[in-house]
């Protein structure tokens, strides 16, 4: 499956040409203006979807599909549904015409959560269905995802951003009712092997902007903002509902301010 590069003018010598995405990979422009790429035999490797090559990212899409790599064609098709460029629709009517019965919703979970970045705007977009967040940071950064935890009683999605000497831990939970919010709030300080008064029992909440915070729905959200150990700071939000929250910390650069500046509750 070829698709159409729209708004580009060439001259051609010959029955193709070749275009390069934001990472030099190559794609092959028809005459028709058809883009094509080769993942077997060209180079492919996986890297963070550029909001500005999305058109191109389709036509990977497509060739991973006939290689069979579903699951990487899944998410970088819903990359490029939730960027909500001119393309996000193809990539909306290309899930939708995947067999369902190839468990593309489970693919879509574990795809979860999105990451892309916008070169007109230098930021580095993290969309989770799952918790029902969005929040960007500054900057082109690499990432690494933990191993995560989707059962019917817990789910649990681990990322980590990195650049240069600089890292960004974003992680949520979403747990059962039958577990209290002080025992959710005391597994995480277990996790983060706090034990001082600095806890998310204890830590001040409402204070991060929740105007901001409602505006995309709970107007029970609560958050924290606190420094952590060896004079780097952190932040942590959480509790956008009960027993749902979202944890960002930060090593090497202070990013708190900007990061809850951007932070929307989508759901």
């Amino acid at each position: 499956m070829s698709i159409m590069y729209p708004g580009l003018l060439l001259a051609f010598v010959s029955t193709f040409a070749r275009v390069k995405d934001h990472y030099g990979r190559v794609f092959v422009l028809g005459r028709n203006a058809e883009v094509t790429m080769d993942v077997k035999h060209g180079g492919w490797k996986p890297v963070l979807p550029v909001v500005e090559d999305a058109i191109l990212h389709l036509a990977e899409a497509d060739a991973l599909r006939r290689e069979g790599n579903l699951e990487e064609a899944v998410c970088l098709l819903r990359a490029i549904e939730v960027m909500g460029t001119g393309p996000s629709k193809d990539a909306t009517r290309r899930l939708e015409n995947i067999d369902r019965s190839r468990a593309v919703k489970d693919l879509l979970a574990q795809c979860d959560p999105i990451v892309y970045f916008r070169k007109q705007t230098g930021r580095t977009t993290v969309q989770s269905d799952t918790a029902g967040l969005k929040v960007s940071f500054l900057g082109e950064f690499r990432i690494m995802k933990a191993k995560s935890v989707d059962s019917p009683t817990l789910t649990q999605k681990i990322i980590y951003l990195g650049h240069d000497a600089e890292s960004i831990l974003i992680a949520y939970d979403l747990w059962p009712r039958s577990v209290s919010v002080e025992d959710y709030r005391r597994i995480w300080d277990k996790r983060r092997g706090i034990t001082s008064t600095s806890t998310l029992s204890d830590l001040n909440a409402g204070i991060c902007w929740p105007g901001r915070i409602e505006a995309g729905g709970p107007t029970t959200a609560q958050c924290a903002i606190y420094e952590m150990v060896e004079g780097k700071q952190g932040i942590e939000y959480y509790e956008t509902g009960r027993l749902k929250g979202i944890f960002l910390a930060f090593s090497g650069k202070d990013r708190a301010r900007d990061a809850l500046r951007e932070l929307r509750i989508t759901k």
